[in-house]
């Protein structure tokens, strides 16, 4: 196990706790937590962003995920088209970004830095094809959501 703590101030502390284990095959993961130092109490996504911005916010979450995973398959296609990825292995992978990652989005898990909110809500796939989940970044700089964010949370 071991964590990084990516914000320690003004009364917000926020940090990441991975840890890994192996059994048959080696899994890791990856839990993210944000804190009010003053009352100990977690912030959520709710306590960052304006209740009245909260559904904008997470539609422009949701979309730039889809994109990212559309890009993703455009590349899987590629690859599956030069024969460097097999036809099973291609329809798994594409079943389970169809399936279980591409038609929706949480907001639950994030992490909170100097210059930037980032949103994790990765889709996780079965071990046998795990080397090949998509990757990717949906991280928001505080001046690009300035009009989303809560009063309080802007003096942060």
């Amino acid at each position: 196990m071991s964590y990084e703590i990516t914000f320690n101030r003004k009364g917000i502390l926020s940090f990441t706790v991975s840890g890994e284990y192996c059994a048959a095959y080696c899994s890791g993961w990856e839990k993210h937590f944000n804190f009010n130092t003053e009352t100990g109490s977690a912030i959520l996504i709710s306590d960052v962003i304006k209740s009245d911005s909260l559904q904008a916010f997470k539609d422009s979450v949701f979309k730039r995920k889809v994109n990212e995973l559309t890009n993703y398959k455009v590349k899987l296609k590629e690859d599956f088209d030069i024969k460097s990825v097999d036809p099973d292995t291609y329809a798994w992978v594409m079943e389970q970004v169809e399936l279980y990652c591409i038609n929706s989005i949480s907001l639950e898990q994030f992490s909170v830095s100097d210059l930037e909110i980032e949103i994790f809500d990765n889709c996780e796939f079965p071990h046998a094809i795990m080397n090949m989940h998509p990757t990717f970044h949906l991280n928001y700089s505080y001046s690009s959501i300035r009009e989303l964010l809560n009063p309080d949370w802007k003096k942060i």
